[in-house]
């Protein structure tokens, strides 16, 4: 758990007053507070091929985030230009509350009609970097349940794919300004918004840096201009 936050996120997450476990044994969601043992919960709807969860507009959906990186040029000479961002979560054996949706067409979460963005953040207590991109919704076109934003080689956020179970983000160079120049990030917390008005959908991923060696270290993956983040990392919290 993030520092200061174990008792109120380990315990009871949403802080509707019922314990996370409680929840979970009585068919509640831990993670709405509208949702509590005997009362109302969060339900789905499973067909051949989609899952449909129904969720309260604008509340953060969290993601396992399979992928995670970022890497930079700042030490002399620096270049901007080489900077490169990559995101995946992949939730087809997430929870319920866990998952990616493919927006309904025409619905305030259709980005076609109503945009998106995509902010990365710097969350370990180590950089305030935030890079905050606005996707135009005249970029995105849809092709049944699958999402796609596409912009050119020089935009912040080049590409991104939203589809069930799926949300891959891609970007970098100059204008993602998000810079690696720190000794460690610690931790990255990648938000998307399809929808950007109070009805829009948030999903949520954050990652501590990826440990590897050994002994295990997060030295190689989390320094100046590299960042790595732990595979299939849970958010608890979005900022």
């Amino acid at each position: 758990m993030p520092p200061g936050s174990g008792t109120r996120v380990g315990v009871d997450r949403d802080e509707d007053g019922s314990r996370d476990r409680d929840e979970i044994d009585a068919g509640s969601d831990p993670a709405d507070p509208l949702s509590v043992p005997g009362g109302p919960t969060t339900t789905s709807t499973s067909t051949s091929s989609t899952t449909t969860t129904t969720t309260i507009p604008g509340q953060a959906t969290m993601i396992p985030a399979k992928k995670l990186t970022l890497k930079d040029r700042t030490t002399p000479p620096a270049d901007p230009s080489r900077r490169r961002f990559s995101f995946k979560a992949a939730t087809r054996n997430a929870q319920p509350f866990n998952k990616v949706e493919s927006p309904p067409a025409g619905s305030a979460t259709d980005p076609t009609i109503n945009g998106a963005y995509v902010a990365v953040r710097g969350t370990g207590g180590l950089s305030s970097d935030l890079a905050f991109i606005m996707l135009d919704a005249a970029r995105w076109s849809r092709g049944g349940t699958t999402y796609i934003y596409k912009a050119d080689s020089t935009a912040a956020i080049t590409k991104v794919v939203v589809k069930p179970d799926t949300l891959t983000v891609k970007g970098g160079r100059q204008l993602f300004n998000y810079s690696l120049d720190e000794p460690a990030q610690g931790r990255v917390t990648v938000e998307v918004k399809l929808g950007t008005g109070t009805g829009g959908r948030r999903y949520c991923a954050e990652a501590p840096a990826k440990l590897s060696g050994n002994p295990p270290s997060t030295a190689r993956n989390d320094r100046v201009d590299k960042f790595v983040g732990q595979p299939n990392a849970l958010a608890a919290v979005c900022p």
